[in-house]
């Protein structure tokens, strides 16, 4: 296994949303059934407001209701729109098992895609690409997902 770690650039944390309100959203690696490491999303609760987040065609206000706190209420800026909510430059090591945990409610009970992607030049998956379902009550959502054997970004 290649344990080398490499910050990418651009990575969407949380992509393609509807109508979302997300709480506490973390990545950590994962060893055996048991949760190692240090979390990897900077300001997952949104104590600190929007900071260490990007949004891509998407309306955002951080505030209440949240599950433990605050949240960050997301909805696409049209129709048509896919927006995305991202964080830039996670540290992930390439064939390593990581666990993505967060609670979602959509008051219009959409479907929720979640990815881990470097959208630079080579634009790849990393590892996630999968749908949730959230509904109009708040759910913890729990993905765990293994790395594929990246190379680095030139900009890594």
């Amino acid at each position: 296994m290649n344990n080398t770690q490499y910050r990418l650039s651009r990575k969407t944390a949380l992509g393609w949303v509807v109508a979302l309100v997300i709480a506490i959203l973390s990545i950590a690696g994962v060893q055996g059934q048991t949760v190692g490491g240090a979390e990897m999303v900077a300001n997952g609760g949104f104590e600190s407001g929007d900071a260490g987040w990007a949004a891509y065609q998407l309306l955002t206000t951080i505030g209440a209701p949240g599950q433990a706190g605050a949240a960050a209420h997301l909805q696409n800026a049209g129709d048509q729109i896919r927006g995305q909510f991202y964080q830039d430059g996670l540290a992930l090591t390439p064939n390593t098992t990581y666990r993505l945990t967060f609670w979602a409610l959509s008051p219009q009970g959409h479907n929720v895609q979640v990815a881990i992607v470097q959208t630079s030049d080579p634009a790849v998956s990393l590892g996630l690409l999968r749908s949730v379902d959230a509904t109009e009550a708040w759910q913890q959502f729990t993905v765990d997902f293994v790395t594929t054997d990246f190379a680095p970004s030139a900009e890594g």
